[in-house]
């Protein structure tokens, strides 16, 4: 219960796993969560253009309470020491503050609230031995920001990374550890300029 709005937020959270056999097993999870705070980033406008970070208290009007809304299903192998993880998952978060995203483009002085949407899976491979381990990992995202006073009012995610990829390897005994691995993503999004009618 939030007094100062006189609100009442109901944040359930849900966890089933069913053993389908002896190797496999199915689990589901669901979940609501709130946040009455929120992150500013400033950039100043000087020479080295350094941006400030401070976290303010929502007021449930220019600056709404966070809603997040996510649900995941996954299966799980699990034989002769090696492992198998899909999962698959869908997020909507609601109250997202224009002015926490970092905005370096024509958004970056407007102050609105909006929404973001992330649909995505991941993929875990791992195989032990006696004394090496050994996984390789993938994992799709995509996130899509939803600001109706925006134009376009659509748009990805700062943190919309599609598709990551690891491949990791350790050798430990007793006295001795030693870790290796590879990470691959695309990249983040940007927005180009218009070569008719540039900024």
């Amino acid at each position: 219960h939030l007094s100062k709005f006189n609100l009442f937020n109901l944040e359930p959270r849900l966890t089933v796993n069913q053993s389908l056999s002896q190797h496999l097993s199915l689990e589901l999870l669901a979940e609501m969560k709130s946040q009455i705070s929120t992150q500013i980033i400033d950039f100043q406008s000087d020479f080295l253009g350094i941006e400030q970070r401070r976290w303010i208290l929502v007021d449930n009007d220019e600056v709404p309470i966070l809603k997040s809304k996510q649900i995941s299903l996954g299966g799980l192998f699990s034989k002769n020491k090696w492992l198998v993880s899909l999962e698959g998952y869908l997020k909507n978060v609601n109250g997202i503050y224009s002015a926490s995203q970092g905005f370096q483009n024509q958004f970056q002085f407007v102050r609105t609230s909006g929404s973001y949407r992330s649909v995505g899976g991941d993929l875990l491979i791992k195989k032990s031995f006696e004394k090496l381990n050994g996984w390789v990992s993938y994992s799709y995202s995509q996130n899509k920001f939803q600001f109706t006073e925006l134009v376009p009012s659509i748009f990805p995610n700062n943190l919309d990374i599609r598709h990551t990829s690891t491949v990791g390897l350790t050798y430990s005994t007793k006295t001795f550890e030693i870790s290796t691995g590879i990470n691959f993503h695309t990249g983040r999004p940007y927005t180009e300029v218009d070569p008719v009618e540039p900024v």
